[in-house]
């Protein structure tokens, strides 16, 4: 799934060598190169953009019931990241090591084919659109805690808790019927930036699952430190 890829390697390039910083953002660096250019022999596509062609659903319960699913989404701004920080917290000698680090993501654009189906009390309207989000200076904060190589134990994440605030975001919906589109707006506005405001664990426990199950426990993460060492000058 492109998505999990995606998240193994923003968690991932944070860590991999991480007993030495310049080892670290050296690493960071290769993996943004391989997000942008893709690696296909790793079946790791381009992500400037992403084109993911599965559905997506989306269910959401406020004054009425929202049953949102997306088609050919495209997703811009994966590899655009900024270090503000990577802070070594353990020591080097460690069989772990635990980083804390704050990305940023100056823009993310979003844009998918939706059907909607909207129950209000015993009424039910469908509806069919394109929707782009715009959502502008992310920042995602957290810590790490993953097993060295070559100790006793699974190499594994341990730990990852990440928090995502983002400053604003600009819902535009095209919506048939013609009529509700400012609601449509107003709607994502006001759920996605609530729920970026609060405390979130999402997408550490999230990325967590994913890059221990489909990267760290089958080795597949040195193949691209590998290609990072193989292709330096690309």
């Amino acid at each position: 799934m492109k998505l999990l890829k995606f998240s193994a390697v923003v968690a991932f390039v944070v860590f991999v060598k991480a007993s030495d910083l310049d080892d670290a953002r050296k690493i960071l660096d290769c993996a943004q190169k391989a997000l942008k250019i893709g690696v296909p022999e790793l079946d790791l596509p381009s992500y400037n953009p992403l084109h993911y062609d599965k559905d997506i659903r989306y269910f959401n319960d406020l004054t009425s019931e929202l049953y949102f699913l997306y088609h050919n989404t495209q997703i811009s701004g994966i590899p655009d990241w900024q270090v503000k920080e990577i802070k070594q917290i353990s020591q080097d000698s460690d069989t772990f090591a635990v980083f804390n680090f704050s990305l940023t993501f100056p823009q993310f654009n979003a844009t998918s084919d939706f059907e909607l189906n909207v129950t209000n009390f015993f009424f039910q309207t469908e509806y069919t659109g394109t929707q782009t989000l715009k959502l502008f200076t992310n920042e995602w904060t957290g810590s790490i805690n993953v097993t060295k190589p070559n100790q006793d134990t699974p190499e594994q994440i341990n730990d990852l808790q990440i928090s995502w605030r983002a400053q604003r975001l600009l819902p535009i919906i095209h919506a048939k019927p013609a009529g509700m589109d400012d609601l449509f707006e107003s709607v994502f506005n006001y759920t996605i930036m609530t729920d970026l405001s609060k405390p979130n664990t999402f997408v550490g426990d999230f990325l967590q699952e994913k890059l221990n199950t489909d990267w760290w426990l089958n080795g597949k993460i040195w193949k691209l430190v590998q290609w990072c060492q193989d292709n330096e000058y690309i």
